[in-house]
C-alpha cells in the first residue's frame, strides 16, 4: 500500500515536470 502512495506521488510529480517542461518550450519558440 505505502509503494502503491510513492508511485502515484512519483507518477505525478514527473507529470507536473513534464507539462512545465512543455510551457518552456511553448514560450522559447
Amino acid at each position: 500500500m505505502l509503494q502503491d502512495k510513492t508511485f502515484i506521488t512519483t507518477i505525478k510529480y514527473i507529470e507536473k515536470r513534464f507539462h512545465q517542461d512543455i510551457k518552456e518550450m511553448k514560450h522559447r519558440y
